[in-house]
């Protein structure tokens, strides 16, 4: 038959109204099978048709066949990554160094660097506030090395 989805898989229902007698179907307890068979609702597709036709089926007719992601994507407004051409620009500076930050809420403190996020061009920056020791994230072009 048809292999259960894991626990807790994310699913878009796909659900058609046929208007029949006695096989109408509504719409929550199609949401409370699919919850049931351990799928996660994130969208709900909906659409009403006179009678059943077969050119709008997914699939090749024998088994359900799964959406690429991109389509997902598509149907769920999500915009795709785009991935990236130019390269990443290294951050000269290292953990430990003490560096002084020139921009921001907290230009004109010194702080120690924690950790280096090079994917996202930033760096964690260990400064005291008050007294205490205070880690801060911020863009390395906001830093001046020592």
């Amino acid at each position: 038959m048809f292999d259960r989805p894991k626990s807790g898989e994310r699913a878009i229902l796909v659900h058609v109204e046929l208007p029949q007698e006695g096989d109408k179907e509504d719409l929550q307890e199609f949401q409370e099978l699919a919850v049931s068979a351990g799928a996660v609702p994130v969208a709900i597709v909906t659409a009403s048709r006179k009678a059943p036709d077969s050119k709008f089926f997914v699939g090749s007719g024998k088994a359900p066949q799964p959406l690429r992601q991109d389509a997902v994507n598509r149907l769920l407004g999500l915009a795709e990554e785009v991935a990236e051409t130019e390269p990443k620009e290294e951050i000269p500076f290292m953990v430990g160094q003490v560096v002084e930050i020139t921009e921001g809420p907290f230009s004109d403190f010194s702080g120690t660097v924690e950790e280096i996020l090079g994917d996202k061009g930033k760096v964690r920056v260990s400064v005291s506030l008050f007294g205490r020791p205070t880690v801060v994230e911020l863009d390395y072009l906001q830093l001046r090395g020592h």
